[in-house]
């Protein structure tokens, strides 16, 4: 009974810092939460499909960076990071 959602304005800023970083395409599925003092983001990322793992990942640290750096170092991020092009089957 202590979670919240946030606000939407609150989850525009999210979706605009993401979109923000280089190589994000997209973001959807994005979930939100508050639980006492602490914010909790769920979310999947567009990339392109034939970057590497590991160009992938950067892009994941800088995204939560710049969320973290908005919302607090206690900001607790999950990224699904989804290839562009993909078909789920």
């Amino acid at each position: 009974l202590s979670e919240s959602s946030l606000s939407d304005d609150e989850k525009a800023e999210i979706t605009a810092l993401a979109l923000a970083v280089g190589g994000v395409k997209d973001i959807h599925n994005l979930q939100t939460r508050r639980s006492g003092p602490n914010v909790i983001i769920d979310a999947h990322i567009l990339v392109d499909g034939n970057m590497t793992v590991k160009d992938c990942h950067a892009i994941c640290d800088r995204v939560e960076k710049v969320i973290r750096n908005k919302l607090g170092a206690d900001t607790q991020i999950s990224l699904h990071a989804e290839p562009e092009g993909y078909v789920d089957v």
